[in-house]
């Protein structure tokens, strides 16, 4: 017989606990934009701008380097990329394709890689210059970890090369030194700075034109993101390392960056990172100063020595911006490349002819008068001589 059991005595089983759910991280959610250029966007008026608006991000592209080139032999590398000459499949020209060396997971090492990228396409687009490097293409490979630029290609290789090889003339050194004027002309008309010129950067390519390479630290002057990086110190300015951070320093730096690039290929000597010599030349005074200057003048020179002495003037204000050192070195360099045609010195010389010619006719028919005035003069004096003795 059931027992019968009292509601009070009644009591419900304990429900057991469930194990609470251990919590893991997710990723934020990559997005596939499109970037706004911030050296040619003016609503993107800084890079650091771009940083801090964009969420993570991913850049879709079906392209493989591999599947679309074959690879030459590698012309360089560096800490952070790595640079090979590549035949297109396609098209069957040659490129310079320069790839990240290490993985790009987060924003910010992927908007620095891609800052020579924005800088290259902006000159392309603002003030094309045959004496800056040509971008082809850029794009990610590996889950957008992996950046790839096309470049034009420069066969014939640096100037740095060259100066080692022991194939830099002085009329190959002149060239080269106002063709990188030109470009730096060209980017700074545009408000770049490009902060690593050096040999090592300056590119001669088959059809014999110098261009300037590498813009991976280059970025405007007057932009707040402007870092502590620098280039090579054996080209750094006196002024930039005693931390001018200011326009005109900037811009100033790369006159000074070319000047000891031209005075270190130009004398045959190699300048100094640090130490007393090297601040020799910043200061422009000094027994190793001296000697690389008498190389430089003996090798290539009077007239160029001065304008390179002149670049790496120790007052930055006293330094022939861009557009003047053009026209500095074209009156150097044979053939006045940025100066009069020949047609027109002939013109001029024809004109300078005439006036001389003029001037002559002028000085003729005033001698002819003074000569009858003077006949008129002794007329008269003669006359006054009879009437006196009568």
């Amino acid at each position: 017989m059931a027992t019968s059991m009292s509601q009070e005595n009644f009591k419900f089983a304990p429900i057991p606990k469930r194990p609470r759910r251990q919590q893991t991280f997710r990723a934020p959610m990559l997005q596939s934009i499109s970037l706004e250029n911030p050296y040619l966007n003016s609503r993107t008026n800084s890079f650091a701008t771009l940083l801090k608006d964009i969420g993570p991000f991913t850049m879709a592209c079906n392209r493989e380097y591999l599947k679309e080139f074959q690879e030459i032999n590698r012309i360089g590398s560096g800490d952070f990329s790595i640079v090979t000459a590549a035949k297109q499949r396609i098209d069957g020209c040659k490129y310079a394709i320069k790839r990240t060396r290490k993985p790009l997971h987060s924003n910010h090492p992927k908007l620095e890689a891609l800052r020579e990228v924005f800088i290259m396409s902006a000159m392309n687009e603002l003030n094309p210059q045959e004496n800056l490097l040509r971008l082809y293409s850029s794009w990610f490979e590996n889950k957008g970890t992996e950046l790839y630029i096309q470049m034009e290609l420069c066969s014939k290789g640096s100037l740095q090369k060259l100066a080692d090889q022991g194939e830099c003339s002085a009329d190959l050194v002149k060239r080269a030194t106002l063709h990188i004027a030109r470009a730096i002309s060209a980017i700074h008309s545009c408000g770049i700075v490009h902060r690593d010129v050096k040999p090592e950067n300056i590119l001669l390519a088959d059809n014999g034109l110098f261009k300037l390479g590498d813009f991976g630290i280059a970025g405007r002057a007057e932009m707040v993101e402007m870092d502590d990086k620098e280039g090579d110190g054996r080209y750094l300015s006196g002024d930039r390392l005693a931390g001018a951070r200011s326009s005109d320093d900037l811009l100033s730096a790369d006159i000074f960056a070319l000047g000891a690039s031209a005075l270190e290929v130009g004398s045959g000597t190699r300048l100094p990172t640090n130490g007393p010599e090297a601040h020799q030349i910043r200061k422009g005074q000094g027994r190793f100063y001296e000697s690389c200057f008498d190389a430089l003048w003996n090798r290539c020179g009077e007239r160029f020595a001065k304008v390179v002495q002149q670049c790496i003037h120790t007052d930055s204000k006293k330094r022939p911006r861009a557009d003047e050192l053009v026209k500095s070195l074209a009156a150097v360099v044979t053939g006045e490349e940025d100066g009069p045609s020949v047609k027109e010195s002939v013109t001029r010389l024809k004109q300078k002819e005439m006036e001389i010619l003029k001037l002559t006719e002028v000085v003729l028919s005033q001698k002819g008068r003074i000569t009858a005035l003077e006949g008129a003069l002794r007329d008269l004096v003669n006359s006054s001589k009879k009437h006196s003795s009568n």
